[in-house]
Protein backbone atom coordinates (compact mmCIF):
# COMPACT_ATOMS: atom_id res chain seq x y z
CA UNK A 1 0.00 0.00 0.00
CA UNK A 2 1.20 3.29 -0.75
CA UNK A 3 0.65 6.46 1.01
CA UNK A 4 1.63 10.21 0.77
CA UNK A 5 2.19 12.28 4.20
CA UNK A 6 3.88 15.70 4.72
CA UNK A 7 5.64 16.37 7.53
CA UNK A 8 6.69 19.71 8.72
CA UNK A 9 10.30 19.35 10.09
CA UNK A 10 11.14 22.41 11.92
CA UNK A 11 14.94 21.48 10.60
CA UNK A 12 14.49 20.73 7.31
CA UNK A 13 14.51 22.21 3.48
CA UNK A 14 11.52 21.57 1.74
CA UNK A 15 12.08 17.93 0.11
CA UNK A 16 10.62 15.32 -0.71
CA UNK A 17 11.46 11.27 0.44
CA UNK A 18 10.75 7.76 0.33
CA UNK A 19 10.37 5.97 3.66
CA UNK A 20 10.40 2.22 3.70
CA UNK A 21 10.23 -0.28 6.57
CA UNK A 22 9.99 -4.23 6.15
CA UNK A 23 6.45 -5.17 5.20
CA UNK A 24 5.69 -8.82 6.79
CA UNK A 25 2.38 -8.89 4.63
CA UNK A 26 4.73 -8.86 1.41
CA UNK A 27 8.38 -10.36 2.56
CA UNK A 28 9.28 -13.30 4.94
CA UNK A 29 9.13 -12.12 8.57
CA UNK A 30 12.59 -12.27 9.64
CA UNK A 31 11.53 -10.53 13.05
CA UNK A 32 13.29 -7.63 12.40
CA UNK A 33 12.85 -4.14 10.74
CA UNK A 34 14.59 -1.63 9.33
CA UNK A 35 13.71 1.94 8.48
CA UNK A 36 15.20 3.88 5.37
CA UNK A 37 15.31 7.44 4.37
CA UNK A 38 16.11 7.99 0.70
CA UNK A 39 15.08 10.22 -2.03
CA UNK A 40 14.31 7.97 -4.68
CA UNK A 41 11.81 5.29 -4.12
CA UNK A 42 12.59 1.11 -3.11
CA UNK A 43 14.76 -0.64 -6.00
CA UNK A 44 11.86 -3.12 -7.32
CA UNK A 45 11.49 -6.19 -5.91
CA UNK A 46 13.22 -4.76 -2.20
CA UNK A 47 10.86 -5.95 0.83
CA UNK A 48 10.03 -2.99 1.43
CA UNK A 49 6.60 -0.97 2.05
CA UNK A 50 6.60 3.14 1.11
CA UNK A 51 5.16 6.23 2.52
CA UNK A 52 6.09 8.98 0.38
CA UNK A 53 6.91 12.01 2.87
CA UNK A 54 6.94 15.82 1.97
CA UNK A 55 9.67 17.60 4.35
CA UNK A 56 8.82 20.99 4.77
CA UNK A 57 10.52 23.43 7.36
CA UNK A 58 7.91 26.25 8.56
CA UNK A 59 7.82 29.53 6.83
CA UNK A 60 9.44 32.53 8.22
CA UNK A 61 8.66 33.01 12.28
CA UNK A 62 8.93 36.44 13.80
CA UNK A 63 12.20 35.07 15.75
CA UNK A 64 13.96 34.50 12.28
CA UNK A 65 13.28 37.90 11.39
CA UNK A 66 14.32 39.42 14.49
CA UNK A 67 17.59 37.82 14.73
CA UNK A 68 18.33 39.05 11.25
CA UNK A 69 17.56 42.27 11.62
CA UNK A 70 19.33 42.84 15.12
CA UNK A 71 22.46 41.11 13.48
CA UNK A 72 22.27 43.55 10.40
CA UNK A 73 21.69 46.46 12.80
CA UNK A 74 24.48 45.37 14.35
CA UNK A 75 22.48 46.29 17.90
CA UNK A 76 25.09 43.45 19.83
CA UNK A 77 27.46 46.80 19.71
CA UNK A 78 25.39 49.09 22.18
CA UNK A 79 25.37 46.60 25.23
CA UNK A 80 28.76 44.68 26.10
CA UNK A 81 27.43 41.96 27.30
CA UNK A 82 24.94 41.43 24.61
CA UNK A 83 28.51 41.78 22.03
CA UNK A 84 29.91 38.67 24.40
CA UNK A 85 26.53 36.80 23.48
CA UNK A 86 26.90 37.16 20.05
CA UNK A 87 30.57 36.43 19.76
CA UNK A 88 29.58 32.49 21.39
CA UNK A 89 26.20 32.28 19.57
CA UNK A 90 25.94 34.30 16.45
CA UNK A 91 22.84 36.49 15.52
CA UNK A 92 21.14 33.87 17.70
CA UNK A 93 22.20 35.55 20.90
CA UNK A 94 18.87 37.86 20.29
CA UNK A 95 17.01 35.06 20.95
CA UNK A 96 18.26 34.60 24.58
CA UNK A 97 16.02 35.25 27.71
CA UNK A 98 18.61 37.42 28.44
CA UNK A 99 18.49 39.71 25.88
CA UNK A 100 14.49 39.73 24.61
CA UNK A 101 13.04 37.58 27.40
CA UNK A 102 9.73 36.06 26.14
CA UNK A 103 9.22 37.83 23.14
CA UNK A 104 10.05 34.70 20.74
CA UNK A 105 7.98 32.07 23.14
CA UNK A 106 6.96 29.63 20.16
CA UNK A 107 7.27 32.48 17.33
CA UNK A 108 4.50 32.86 15.40
CA UNK A 109 4.75 33.70 11.53
CA UNK A 110 5.29 36.97 10.11
CA UNK A 111 3.31 38.71 7.07
CA UNK A 112 6.41 37.43 4.80
CA UNK A 113 6.03 33.71 6.62
CA UNK A 114 2.51 33.70 5.91
CA UNK A 115 2.89 34.77 2.33
CA UNK A 116 5.74 31.92 1.66
CA UNK A 117 3.53 29.51 3.44
CA UNK A 118 0.58 30.50 0.70
CA UNK A 119 3.75 30.11 -2.07
CA UNK A 120 3.87 26.54 -0.71
CA UNK A 121 -0.20 25.71 -1.16
CA UNK A 122 0.05 26.84 -4.24
CA UNK A 123 2.88 24.57 -5.39
CA UNK A 124 1.33 21.49 -3.49
CA UNK A 125 -1.88 22.47 -5.35
CA UNK A 126 0.19 22.65 -8.83
CA UNK A 127 1.66 19.53 -8.32
CA UNK A 128 -1.22 17.86 -7.83
CA UNK A 129 0.09 16.75 -4.43
CA UNK A 130 -2.49 14.05 -2.39
CA UNK A 131 -2.00 13.90 1.02
CA UNK A 132 -3.16 11.03 3.57
CA UNK A 133 -2.21 12.92 6.46
CA UNK A 134 -0.11 15.66 7.84
CA UNK A 135 2.39 15.38 10.75
CA UNK A 136 3.68 18.35 12.35
CA UNK A 137 5.85 20.09 15.25
CA UNK A 138 3.63 21.30 18.11
CA UNK A 139 5.00 24.79 17.38
CA UNK A 140 2.93 27.77 16.41
CA UNK A 141 4.95 28.61 13.17
CA UNK A 142 4.83 24.90 11.93
CA UNK A 143 0.93 24.53 12.44
CA UNK A 144 0.25 27.55 10.93
CA UNK A 145 2.23 27.07 7.98
CA UNK A 146 0.27 23.45 7.55
CA UNK A 147 -3.04 25.39 7.71
CA UNK A 148 -2.30 27.89 5.35
CA UNK A 149 0.00 25.19 3.07
CA UNK A 150 -3.27 23.02 3.31
CA UNK A 151 -6.44 24.69 3.32
CA UNK A 152 -8.39 21.82 3.81
CA UNK A 153 -7.36 21.52 7.48
CA UNK A 154 -9.44 24.57 8.18
CA UNK A 155 -12.56 23.38 6.78
CA UNK A 156 -11.78 20.06 8.49
CA UNK A 157 -11.75 18.24 11.76
CA UNK A 158 -9.99 15.71 13.15
CA UNK A 159 -12.85 12.75 11.47
CA UNK A 160 -12.21 14.25 8.12
CA UNK A 161 -9.02 13.56 5.77
CA UNK A 162 -6.54 14.92 5.91
CA UNK A 163 -6.18 14.16 9.89
CA UNK A 164 -3.67 16.18 11.36
CA UNK A 165 -1.51 14.89 14.18
CA UNK A 166 0.80 16.79 16.48
CA UNK A 167 4.69 15.50 17.93
CA UNK A 168 7.34 16.78 19.66
CA UNK A 169 9.34 14.26 17.85
CA UNK A 170 9.07 16.63 14.88
CA UNK A 171 10.65 19.79 16.52
CA UNK A 172 14.02 21.42 15.34
CA UNK A 173 16.62 20.87 18.05
CA UNK A 174 15.73 22.39 20.97
CA UNK A 175 18.38 24.54 23.13
CA UNK A 176 18.67 27.39 25.12
CA UNK A 177 16.72 30.00 23.12
CA UNK A 178 13.35 30.71 23.75
CA UNK A 179 11.80 30.42 20.03
CA UNK A 180 12.99 26.58 20.35
CA UNK A 181 9.64 26.41 23.84
CA UNK A 182 6.44 25.54 22.30
CA UNK A 183 3.08 27.21 24.49
CA UNK A 184 1.16 24.18 26.66
CA UNK A 185 -0.40 21.25 24.88
CA UNK A 186 -3.97 23.02 26.10
CA UNK A 187 -3.34 26.25 25.02
CA UNK A 188 -2.24 24.98 21.06
CA UNK A 189 -6.03 22.40 21.47
CA UNK A 190 -7.20 25.82 21.93
CA UNK A 191 -6.09 27.19 19.12
CA UNK A 192 -5.83 24.75 16.20
CA UNK A 193 -8.76 22.08 17.60
CA UNK A 194 -8.64 20.50 13.88
CA UNK A 195 -5.20 18.96 15.61
CA UNK A 196 -4.57 15.53 17.57
CA UNK A 197 -2.33 16.94 20.39
CA UNK A 198 -2.36 13.34 22.04
CA UNK A 199 0.95 12.44 21.43
CA UNK A 200 2.06 15.99 23.34
CA UNK A 201 2.91 16.12 26.59
CA UNK A 202 0.72 19.14 28.36
CA UNK A 203 4.19 20.42 29.91
CA UNK A 204 6.92 21.81 27.47
CA UNK A 205 9.27 18.66 28.86
CA UNK A 206 11.85 19.22 26.11
CA UNK A 207 12.56 22.70 27.08
CA UNK A 208 12.64 22.69 30.22
CA UNK A 209 14.55 19.52 31.52
CA UNK A 210 15.91 17.69 28.22
CA UNK A 211 17.50 20.34 26.01
CA UNK A 212 19.00 19.34 23.40
CA UNK A 213 22.48 20.85 23.96
CA UNK A 214 25.70 20.77 25.53
CA UNK A 215 28.22 17.65 25.05
CA UNK A 216 25.59 15.37 24.96
CA UNK A 217 22.88 17.37 22.85
CA UNK A 218 23.68 16.09 18.77
CA UNK A 219 23.31 12.56 20.48
CA UNK A 220 19.83 13.48 22.15
CA UNK A 221 18.52 14.99 18.59
CA UNK A 222 20.16 11.85 17.03
CA UNK A 223 18.06 9.61 18.99
CA UNK A 224 15.08 11.33 18.90
CA UNK A 225 15.21 11.85 14.96
CA UNK A 226 15.95 8.34 14.85
CA UNK A 227 12.25 7.87 16.99
CA UNK A 228 10.77 10.48 14.39
CA UNK A 229 11.65 8.29 11.54
CA UNK A 230 10.61 4.66 13.08
CA UNK A 231 7.09 6.86 14.17
CA UNK A 232 6.41 7.82 10.57
CA UNK A 233 6.86 4.34 9.49
CA UNK A 234 4.41 2.73 11.37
Amino acid sequence: MRASAIALLLASASSQVALSTGDPGTCADTGTSRVSLSLEPPAPGTCAAEKKVHLVRHAQGTHNYGERRAEERKEYRDNSRHAELYEKHGRAYHLLWEVTGDKYVDAQLTTAGRLQASKLEFELRSADVSLDAVYSSPTRRALQTAFIAVPALKRGSRTRSPPAIATDLLRERVANYTSDARLRASQLAALFPAVDFGLVSEEDELYQSNKEDGPDGAAKLRARALRAAEWLAR
